[in-house]
């Protein structure tokens, strides 16, 4: 093999890997550069998907994160999948591992008046980013 089709084939892959990382860090980093309000605002999203999801589901149901149906704020997320349970909403930003996850639950599974917390998830990171109250009612 040619050294110059050598170097160009490794600089093109260390190129691709870079790309996809800084993509990464950016959809991570801006969603971690917003304010209380804005977070309170996608834990009222998750629990708005929370209250719709039929309880026969029993195993949650998963959406595309694109899906019309989702309010705005969490479409805006740009999500590859959504993944909504009756006590906890997952959501997937990117679906490799140089995604990261953001979770909506309750803090305390055992005591239901315990708060519930909006965080992330990235590789071996979890950050809270928001603590409040469930306002969903099943």
């Amino acid at each position: 093999m040619n050294i110059r089709v050598f170097i160009r084939v490794a600089a093109s892959c260390v190129m691709m890997i870079t790309l996809m990382s800084c993509d990464r860090f950016s959809s991570y980093g801006r969603f971690m550069k917003h304010d209380q309000a804005y977070y309170a605002q996608v834990a009222t999203a998750c629990d708005e998907l929370r209250v719709k999801i039929p309880t026969s589901f029993t195993n949650g149901q998963v959406i595309q994160g694109d899906n019309e149906s989702l309010p705005t704020i969490l479409r805006q997320l740009n999500a590859n999948k959504i993944e909504i349970e009756t006590n906890r909403v997952s959501i997937m930003v990117h679906d490799s591992r140089l995604g990261f996850g953001i979770v909506w639950e309750p803090s305390n599974y055992d005591n239901v008046d315990a708060p519930w917390v909006l965080q992330t998830y990235a590789e071996d990171i979890r950050k809270v980013v928001y603590s409040g109250k469930t306002s969903a009612v099943r």
